[in-house]
Order: structure tokens, then C-alpha cells, then sequence
């Protein structure tokens, strides 16, 4: 099973920077991480860029202030998801390291 993990960063390009940095060490990678910068600091594709990865990063920028802020990235995220698990997570949310194992353990289970 695929597992997806969105990440909206708006405003949050040092926090963001660390979340992806976390979830490359958690003892189950992602499959994908996905990052969408809601109009924020255009920075943060080359920051993204120059992390060691172990998963795809696909990175979405939306380019004009559309007054859905977090909704419009959440949004995206989820669309450009191939997973069969998504999960969406703040941008300084730090992922346990067995946290996505236990997830996806939990709901192949079910």
C-alpha cells in the first residue's frame, strides 16, 4: 500500500524544511511526500532540492493569493496523491519515527 504525505507550507519554509527531513527518517519512508507553498517564500524549492531524499518530493507552488490559503494546498495535495493512505500534515508537525508504520499496519489491518 502507497502512502502519501502532504505537507501545506505556507509561510513555514525552515519548519517545512525539518518535516521533510523527519519523515525521510522514519523507520516506514513515504512513498511521496508532497509539498504545496501556498503564494510563500519561492525559496523553498531549491531548499527542498537540496535535502537527501529516499521517497519522491513533488513540490506545487500556487502562484497567485486565491483567499483559500491552507484549504487550496490541502486541496492539491490530495489531488496530486497517488496513495492509498494520505496523510496531511502541518508544516511543523514532526512525524514519530514508527509513526507512519504503525498507521499503515493499523489500516491494512482493517
Amino acid at each position: 500500500m502507497r502512502l502519501s504525505v502532504i505537507i501545506p507550507a505556507y509561510k513555514q519554509t525552515d519548519l517545512t524544511v525539518v518535516h521533510i527531513r523527519e519523515c525521510m527518517k522514519s523507520s516506514r519512508v513515504p512513498d511521496e511526500i508532497i509539498v504545496v507553498n501556498d503564494f510563500g517564500d519561492t525559496t523553498l524549492k531549491d531548499r527542498i532540492a537540496e535535502l537527501p531524499r529516499k521517497c519522491p518530493i513533488i513540490y506545487g507552488y500556487i502562484r497567485e493569493e486565491l483567499g483559500f490559503g491552507y484549504h487550496a494546498s490541502c486541496n492539491l495535495g490530495i489531488w496530486l496523491s497517488r496513495g492509498d493512505f494520505v496523510t496531511l500534515e502541518d508544516a511543523d508537525h514532526v512525524p514519530l519515527r514508527d509513526g507512519y508504520k504503525n498507521a499503515v499496519a493499523l489500516l491494512e489491518a482493517r
